[in-house]
């Protein structure tokens, strides 16, 4: 499979996951209504990122301060047998600050990756040496002036 390609099959595997990870309460609810369960799925860790386990991927870091950590591993990524992990977050720093702490770091890391940004968003999509990333940084929904940081990642 060529870079672009797979690059578009990983975008689309990935908002494929994170729309019902993001909406989850509202999916449950509407999954409930008619007596179907939701896609199993394990919480692999919640709480301090000394907690997390240790086969999720550090190849991006989480930055200091951050708080709300979670991390998901839900079946394959784009080869089957490969782990799909997210790991969401939210920092104080704003979403310019922040995404410019990721950019920086990426380029520092000698990371590929394609820089998308869109309103009250920034998307970084590439690859580290093990993995491919998704990297979503966003105003918070969920705490006012907060920034909301979800990677994924995937093989």
């Amino acid at each position: 499979m060529n870079p672009v390609t797979k690059r578009g099959v990983l975008v689309l595997f990935t908002l494929l996951c994170i729309v019902p990870l993001i909406g989850c309460s509202s999916l449950a609810s509407l999954l409930d209504s008619d007596n179907s369960k939701p896609p199993a799925q394990s919480a692999l860790a919640t709480s301090q990122a000394s907690e997390l386990p240790a086969d999720l991927p550090k190849d991006i870091p989480i930055v200091d301060g951050a708080k709300a950590i979670t991390a998901v591993r839900t079946g394959d990524g784009v080869t089957k047998g490969n782990g799909f992990y997210q790991l969401s977050f939210r920092v104080t720093t704003s979403l310019v600050e922040t995404a410019s702490l990721y950019r920086n770091k990426l380029a520092e890391l000698e990371y590929d990756y394609v820089d998308e940004p869109v309103a009250d968003s920034v998307s970084l999509t590439g690859n580290t040496p093990s993995w491919n990333f998704y990297l979503t940084i966003a105003k918070s929904t969920e705490v006012k002036g907060e920034t909301s940081v979800t990677i994924s990642y995937s093989k």
